[in-house]
C-alpha cells in the first residue's frame, strides 16, 4: 500500500514536495523536480530559500505553524535562473500529539497563464495590467500615452487586417526606440500604446526622446499589404512619484486629450492646464444635458431678424436653452460638449419638433452642424420633414467647423433646396472665408460674423472687410445679415454699409415666443 501511494507520489502531475517541520527537504516528485531544476540530493538538508526569497520563505512558514496552511502566489528563481510564477498550496500534516511532523507544497506552474493575462495577443506586449503591476514597485516614473491620429480612418479605408498590421509593426518600432534607453513598451486598448520611463529623466531629456518618438514614427512609412501608410501620433505625459498607477494613466490620458483638442503634437501634464477641472465641468454638463433631454428640458428660444430696408422682422433663429432648476442655460455651456458625447442630434431633433409648428407662417432659421448632415438619421428626417409639409425654413451652417467635404455637403444642400428650404452660412468672417467656398455650396444668405460686427461703428478695418463681403455678395445675389447688432450706432452703420438683414440684441433678444 505504501509502495502504491509513494508510486503515485513520484508520478503525479502535480508538483509535490515533503519537507520536516522546520521547512527542510525531506523528497520530491518529478514534476517538482522540473518545475525547480534542483534534484532531491542538492535539495537535502536545505529549505525553499533556495529558489524563494529569504523573507517570503519565513512568512510563509510562518503562517502555515500559525495557521496549519498557506495559500498563494510566488515568485520562483530556478536553477537555470528563470523566473516562474507559481501558485503554492502548503499544509501541515500533524503527529498523534497535534505536533507538526511535516510540511507538504504543492505547486502549479503559473508562468505562461500569468504571461498570457499580461501580454497583449495582437503585438506581443506587456499590456495594461502589466503597466500597472509594473508601476507598484516604483516611486519616481514617467508615462507616455501614443496614440495614433485618424486610425478609424485607417481601418475604414484599408480594412481592419491591415489597421491590426499597421499595430503590430507600430508596437515594434516603438520596442527598437525605446529598448536604446532600455524603457519598457506596453500596448493598451485600441489603437493606444504607453512608454514607462521607471527613473528620473530631466524634463529636456525627456522632451528630447518624446521628440524622438515622433520622428522615428512620423518620418518613416509602414508598409502594410502592399500599401504604405504614414502615421500621425499624439502623446499625454504624466509623472509619477508613487504608486498609484490608475491614477498616473488618467493624467496622461488627460494629457493625450488636451493635445488632441489643441493640435498639439504631445501635452505634459500639470495642474496649471486645469484638464481635471475641464474634465470635471464636462462631466457636469454631460449628465445634466442627458437628464434634461430625458426630463423634456430643452426649450427653443426665438430671435428675431430685422429687414433693413422695410424696418419689419421677418425671420426669426432658433435657438437652443436649457431649463436647470430655475435658471435657462446658453448654449455656451453645453453644445460644444453635446457634439463631442454624441447627444447633438437629441438637441437638433429637439429644435425640429418644436418649430415645426411655426414653419408655416414664419421663416425661421435652424442651426446645422456638419454633425448632423452627416447623421443619416437626422437628414432622413429633414428630408420627410421638407417632403410632407410646406415650411419658410432656412439652414445655417457653421462656416466656423470649417467644411472640408463639400461634395458631400453640397448634395445636402441640393436636396433641401429642391423642397423650398434656403441655406446660410453661419459666423462668415471668422476665419475660413473665402467665396470660392461660398460658389460651391450655392447659399442664399451669409451671415457676417459678430467679430467684425461689434464695434464697426468704430473699427475702419471691420467697415473695410464688411463693405468687400457685402459688395462682393450682391454680385453674386447673396443676401447677407449682420450679426451682433448690439446698438442704435452698430444698427445705423449696418444699414450705412448696405447689409440686408440685422440680428442682435438691439433689434430682440432671443425669447420662447416669437416677436412680431
Amino acid at each position: 500500500k505504501y509502495n502504491i501511494i509513494y508510486t503515485v507520489f513520484l508520478n503525479i502531475k502535480s508538483a509535490v514536495a515533503i519537507l520536516d517541520k522546520d521547512g527542510f527537504y525531506i523528497e520530491q516528485n518529478k514534476a517538482h523536480e522540473e518545475l525547480i531544476g534542483y534534484s532531491i540530493e542538492e535539495l537535502l538538508g536545505k529549505t525553499p530559500a533556495i529558489y524563494l526569497k529569504e523573507s517570503s520563505f519565513e512568512r510563509i512558514i510562518k503562517e502555515i505553524k500559525s495557521k496549519g496552511s498557506f495559500i498563494g502566489n510566488v515568485k520562483i528563481r530556478t536553477k537555470s535562473g528563470e523566473i516562474k510564477d507559481v501558485e503554492l498550496i502548503s499544509f501541515a500534516i500533524y503527529d498523534e500529539n497535534g505536533e507538526i511532523s511535516n510540511i507538504v507544497g504543492i505547486k502549479e506552474d503559473k508562468t505562461q497563464e500569468k504571461r498570457n493575462l499580461y501580454t497583449d495577443k495582437l503585438t506581443q506586449l506587456p499590456n495594461r495590467l502589466k503597466l500597472i503591476e509594473d508601476i507598484k514597485n516604483l516611486t519616481n516614473y514617467k508615462v507616455i500615452l501614443v496614440n495614433i491620429d485618424s486610425f478609424k480612418e485607417i481601418n475604414d479605408i484599408y480594412g481592419v487586417d491591415l489597421g491590426d498590421d499597421i499595430l503590430r509593426k507600430l508596437g515594434e518600432r516603438l520596442k527598437h526606440i525605446t529598448e536604446k534607453h532600455k524603457f519598457m513598451v506596453y500596448k493598451l486598448s485600441g489603437d493606444e500604446f504607453a512608454i514607462l520611463i521607471d527613473r528620473y529623466l530631466s524634463k529636456q531629456t525627456l522632451e528630447r526622446f518624446v521628440n524622438e518618438v515622433i520622428y522615428e514614427v512620423e518620418s518613416k512609412p509602414f508598409e502594410a499589404n502592399d500599401m504604405s501608410i504614414n502615421l500621425d501620433i499624439t502623446l499625454g505625459i504624466a509623472e509619477g512619484k508613487n504608486n498609484k498607477g490608475k491614477n498616473i494613466l488618467g493624467k496622461a490620458d488627460m494629457a493625450l486629450k488636451y493635445a488632441k483638442q489643441n493640435k498639439k503634437p504631445y501635452v505634459f501634464y500639470s495642474e496649471d492646464l486645469k484638464i481635471q477641472e475641464n474634465y470635471k465641468n464636462n462631466l457636469f454638463w454631460i449628465k445634466n444635458l442627458r437628464k434634461a433631454i430625458e426630463e423634456d428640458r430643452l426649450l427653443v428660444y426665438f430671435q428675431p431678424i430685422l429687414n433693413n430696408k422695410t424696418n419689419q422682422i421677418e425671420k426669426y433663429e432658433a435657438l437652443i436653452r436649457m431649463k436647470l432648476d430655475d435658471s435657462i442655460i446658453s448654449p455656451y455651456h453645453f453644445l460644444d460638449i453635446a457634439k463631442k458625447s454624441k447627444l447633438y442630434p437629441a438637441i437638433t431633433k429637439k429644435i425640429f419638433s418644436i418649430v415645426q409648428n411655426y414653419t408655416k407662417d414664419y421663416e425661421i432659421s435652424i442651426n446645422l452642424s456638419i454633425l448632423d448632415i452627416f447623421n443619416e438619421e437626422i437628414t432622413s428626417h429633414i428630408i420627410y420633414w421638407l417632403r410632407n409639409n410646406s415650411c419658410k425654413v432656412t439652414f445655417e451652417i457653421l462656416e466656423s467647423e470649417g467644411i472640408t467635404n463639400y461634395e458631400d455637403v453640397s448634395a445636402f444642400i441640393k436636396e433641401v433646396k429642391n423642397y423650398g428650404a434656403k441655406i446660410a452660412i453661419d459666423d462668415f468672417g471668422s476665419g475660413y472665408s473665402n467665396f470660392a467656398y461660398i460658389l460651391k455650396l450655392d447659399v442664399d444668405y451669409i451671415k457676417i460674423d459678430s467679430s467684425l460686427i461689434k464695434n464697426i461703428h468704430q473699427d475702419k478695418n471691420s467697415q473695410i472687410i464688411v463693405e468687400t463681403i457685402v459688395g462682393l455678395a450682391k454680385k453674386l445675389g447673396i443676401n447677407t445679415i449682420a450679426e451682433f447688432v448690439h446698438s442704435k450706432e452698430v444698427f445705423e452703420k449696418v444699414k450705412e454699409l448696405g447689409i440686408d438683414y440685422s440680428q442682435g440684441f438691439y433689434i430682440g433678444e432671443p425669447k420662447p415666443e416669437l416677436i412680431t
